[in-house]
């Protein structure tokens, strides 16, 4: 099973490198991404949204993963491990951020190892199913035309990838018990309250793509920008490179092709989107660097270890 997991997401991310390399070299426009860019700089009020709708999304992450864990203290050590992982996972070509997020958690607020773990993997599975709903209900609710071939592809893909890992003997009494737990507390009052503060915050993040198409070129509708985003987004699966670089350009530039704009134009829109978001990665980094520091070994050791270690 593990040789036809590596399979399929080596396939996608070499497709996806491809896609990449295709639009560089075709629609690479630095001049157009320095418009653009300056464009925003001159919009400081713009900047300000922006940055504030973005923060706010990571806050309303942080407050849902603290109604999971049934903490009802103060939001700033979750929303300090969200950030950790943000920036480590624009620093590694892979998604380690999430194994910071666990051990700062697990370290700053004492919840044990095992909650810890377990919480932080149900916000990511919400997190991506948020995502899968809304890039879906994109093409039945906004009328965007998403090739059949390729949903039916993505759903048979993943059918085959979860019965693959149920399936498997080793794995298969935890995969089974932990989705029984997941469903059950989703589907309470308490996961009414996560859905909804999780689904915000995927609404709230969109108002970066929205407010620089706003800023430089012809206004996107926000149900679209919203679209757009998640889909993007969800296709951070396939990372392999220090935050998605190309991934995510591929991704949204694709997206922007299907509500209208032009290749050329949505890989300026991707390009400039994607570096916002570093920037603000990065100034988050520093943040915590500052007001929530961590010893580098530290971060080295939460890397590194195993599942089940203490």
């Amino acid at each position: 099973m593990g040789k036809h997991k590596r399979f399929f997401f080596v396939t996608i991310r070499i497709a996806v490198a491809c896609i990449f390399l295709f639009l560089v070299v075709q629609f690479f426009d630095f001049a157009e991404i320095s418009e653009s860019t300056g464009k925003l700089l001159d919009q400081p009020i713009l900047l300000l949204m922006m940055v504030i709708g973005y923060w706010s999304s990571f806050y309303l992450k942080a407050k849902a993963w603290m109604v999971y864990v049934e903490d009802d203290g103060p939001v700033k050590n979750y929303l300090d491990a969200i950030f950790y992982s943000l920036v480590i996972n624009h620093l590694l070509p892979v998604k380690g951020g999430e194994l910071v997020r666990v051990g700062y958690i697990h370290h700053k607020n004492k919840l044990s190892l095992s909650l810890a773990a377990e919480s932080t993997v149900a916000m990511r599975l919400l997190d991506l199913v948020i995502l899968g709903v809304i890039a879906a209900s994109g093409s039945f609710l906004f009328g965007i035309s998403i090739s059949f071939q390729l949903v039916a592809g993505l759903i048979i893909g993943c059918g085959l990838l979860l019965l693959g890992l149920v399936a498997y003997t080793r794995f298969r009494p935890f995969i089974i018990s932990y989705l029984e737990k997941l469903s059950k507390i989703v589907l309470s009052k308490k996961g009414l309250k996560m859905v909804t503060l999780v689904f915000v915050s995927w609404l709230l993040e969109a108002i970066v793509i929205y407010l620089i198409v706003f800023a430089s070129f012809k206004p996107i509708p926000i149900l679209d920008a919203i679209w757009v985003n998640s889909f993007t987004i969800a296709g951070q699966v396939f990372q392999f490179t220090p935050g998605g670089i190309g991934t995510y350009e591929s991704f949204m530039s694709i997206a922007l092709k299907t509500v209208g704009y032009p290749l050329a134009t949505g890989l300026t829109i991707a390009v400039v989107t994607h570096a916002v978001k570093f920037i603000f990665s990065f100034g988050c980094g520093l943040y915590v660097l500052l007001f929530a520091p961590i010893r580098l070994e530290q971060i080295v050791f939460w890397l590194k270890k195993k599942r089940g270690s203490q």
